[in-house]
């Protein structure tokens, strides 16, 4: 699925994650080849204005999600 920026109609760069930084701020970070994680909430970023938008694969859901 592409995902498209609201505000630039811009192809989002897609699969980062949220890591857990202080209380300040969040850190983004894009996991490697073998690092595949199920049901985690991922990220999409605009690459023009930094945009963020929350989402979940739909194909690695729990049947009980």
């Amino acid at each position: 699925m592409e995902r498209k920026c609201s505000r630039c109609n811009v192809q989002l760069v897609e699969d980062y994650t949220i890591v857990g930084g202080d209380k300040k701020s969040l850190t983004l970070s894009k996991e490697g080849i073998c690092g595949l994680s199920l049901n985690h909430v991922k990220v999409a970023v605009c690459p023009k204005c930094g945009k963020i938008e929350l989402y979940v694969d739909p194909e690695s859901l729990d049947s009980n999600f």
